[in-house]
C-alpha cells in the first residue's frame, strides 16, 4: 500500500509536497459500507414480511399456548399438532427446555382452599411414592369438592396414578370416563393410550371412534382414522381397517390434501426466514466488527 510523503528539515521551503491518496484503503471502506448498507435493506426487508406471518400465525397459536404449558407440567402427551406448535413457540422464545422436574399431578390454576390442599396433599405422597395416600387425596376432592373443574382434574389424576403406576388399566379409564367439561378431550386421548399401552385394539379403536365424533379438523381426522385402522389390522380385523383406511378418501379431498401442504409450507417458510435473518445479522455484527478495528476480511 502506497503511502503519503512527508516533509522534512532539509527541504526546501518553497518545495510542495502532495499527499498521495491511498486508493486501496478506501476502497476497503467503501465495500464495507455498502456491504453494511445492503445487509440492512436485506433485514429491514425481512423483518417486514416475517412480521406479517408470524403476526397472523401467532394471533391463532395464542390461545392453543396455555394448553400446550398445562399439558407440559401435568405430564401429559402432545399430539402432532400441539408438538409442532410447541417447537414454533419455542423458535420464538415462549418456550424454553425445562429442566426442573415436572410436577407429579396436574393442579388446575384455581383452586379453593380445601381443594388445593388436597392436591397438595397428593403431590407429596406422589413424591414419595405413595400412591394409594394420593389416591385418597384426590378422592376426597372427587366426592366432596362442588367446583367441577376441581373434581374432573382429580379423576384425571386418579387415572393417571392407575395408569402409569398402578398399572390397572381398566379403572384408569373407569376414572378418565368420570372427567368432565374442557379436560374431557384430555381424559379421552389418556383413555386412548391405557388401551395402547394395554395392547386392547378393540377398545383403543373404539375411543379412537369417539375422539374421531369430537373431532372437526380434517388433519386430525385423517390422523384418527389411521390410528383407528392400524388398531384393526392389529388385532386381525383386515376387514375393518380396509374400511377405515376407505372412509379416509371420503373424509378428504386432493384439494383438502393441497391446502394441508400448503398450510405445512408457509410453516416450514416462517422457519426458513428466521434462519435467514439469523445469517444476516450475524453477517452484520461482523460488519461493525471489521468496521471498528479498520480490518478488511471477505464476509460471506
Amino acid at each position: 500500500m502506497r503511502r503519503a510523503s512527508k516533509t522534512c528539515k532539509s527541504c526546501s521551503s518553497s518545495a510542495v509536497v502532495t499527499p498521495e491518496i491511498e486508493y486501496d484503503e478506501y476502497e476497503d471502506d467503501l465495500s464495507r459500507r455498502r456491504a453494511m448498507r445492503a445487509s440492512w435493506i436485506v433485514i429491514a426487508v425481512g423483518v417486514a414480511l416475517l412480521g406479517l406471518t408470524v403476526s397472523v400465525r401467532g394471533q391463532e397459536d395464542d390461545h392453543r399456548a396455555d394448553e400446550v404449558m398445562r399439558k407440559l407440567k401435568a405430564g401429559a402427551p402432545l399430539d402432532k399438532d400441539e408438538k409442532e406448535l410447541l417447537g414454533k413457540l419455542k423458535a420464538r422464545g415462549r418456550f424454553f427446555d425445562r429442566t426442573e422436574k415436572e410436577p407429579p399431578i396436574f393442579r388446575p390454576d384455581r383452586l379453593n382452599p380445601i381443594d388445593d390442599a388436597q392436591f397438595a396433599m397428593a403431590e407429596i405422597h406422589m413424591e414419595r411414592e405413595a400412591y394409594d395416600r394420593a389416591l385418597t387425596a384426590l378422592e376426597r376432592v372427587a366426592e366432596k369438592s362442588p367446583d367441577k373443574l376441581a373434581v374432573s382434574a382429580a379423576y384425571l389424576n386418579i387415572g393417571e396414578i392407575y395408569r402409569r403406576h398402578i398399572r390397572d388399566a381398566q379403572k384408569a379409564v373407569d376414572a378418565f370416563r368420570k372427567v368432565t367439561g374442557e379436560l374431557s378431550k384430555e381424559a379421552l386421548k389418556r383413555i386412548v393410550q391405557t388401551y395402547e399401552d394395554a395392547g386392547d385394539a378393540a377398545g383403543m379403536a373404539k375411543a379412537l371412534d369417539e375422539m374421531l365424533a369430537q373431532t372437526g379438523d380434517k388433519r386430525q381426522k385423517t390422523d384418527v382414522l389411521r390410528r383407528i385402522a392400524e388398531s384393526q389390522r392389529r388385532a386381525g380385523d383386515h376387514d375393518g381397517a380396509l374400511a377405515t383406511l376407505q372412509r379416509i378418501a371420503e373424509t378428504v379431498t386432493y384439494e383438502d390434501i393441497a391446502e394441508m401442504e400448503k398450510q405445512e409450507g408457509k410453516e416450514r417458510g416462517e422457519g426458513d426466514m428466521g434462519r435467514m435473518m439469523e445469517g444476516e445479522l450475524g453477517k452484520l455484527r461482523k460488519l461493525r466488527q471489521l468496521g471498528r478495528h479498520g480490518e478488511a476480511e471477505d464476509v460471506r
